[in-house]
Parts: C-alpha cells; sequence; structure tokens
C-alpha cells in the first residue's frame, strides 16, 4: 500500500491563498498487464496564507468510519433484538 500527498489550488480568495491538501491511499493487486489499483482519498488537512503571510492550517476530521462503525453496531444490536425476540 503506497501514501501520497496531493494538492489542489492554490486559489486566492479576498487576499488569502487557499490549498487544500489530500491523503491518497493506493493498493495495487495483481501483476502486469492485469493489475488494478484501488485508490481511496480524502482532505488531510486546509493552509490558509492570510494578507499578512501568516500561515493557518485547519485539519479535516473525517467522521465515515465513525458512521460505519455506529451502523454496524445498530444492525448488529438489531439482529440480536430481533433473535431474542422469537
Amino acid at each position: 500500500m503506497q501514501t501520497t500527498k496531493t494538492t489542489e489550488g492554490p486559489v486566492a480568495i479576498d487576499g488569502r491563498t487557499i490549498t487544500v491538501v489530500s491523503r491518497a491511499h493506493v493498493v495495487s493487486v495483481g501483476r502486469g498487464a492485469l493489475r488494478t489499483r484501488f485508490v481511496s482519498s480524502r482532505p488531510a488537512y486546509i493552509e490558509v496564507l492570510d494578507t499578512r503571510g501568516a500561515r493557518h492550517v485547519v485539519r479535516v476530521r473525517g467522521v465515515e468510519r465513525g458512521v460505519l462503525l455506529a451502523t454496524a453496531l445498530a444492525g448488529a444490536a438489531l439482529t440480536v433484538w430481533r433473535a431474542t425476540r422469537r
């Protein structure tokens, strides 16, 4: 598995420069011409340079894993509840 960082931007808005930095995970499966790559990418942080040149970094928190875990736990709890009712 490879991990890389990519940037989108910079974009200038009202004297501020905004750059989005993403982290991508690449998994290669197979060999030669039959190789397949699975890529997962999500924003890691946003860099903002204000008009005075000060750099601010805003972390982007991912909530996908938490939502998936909560959904799986709710499904398991519902399955156990329905099995014990019968």
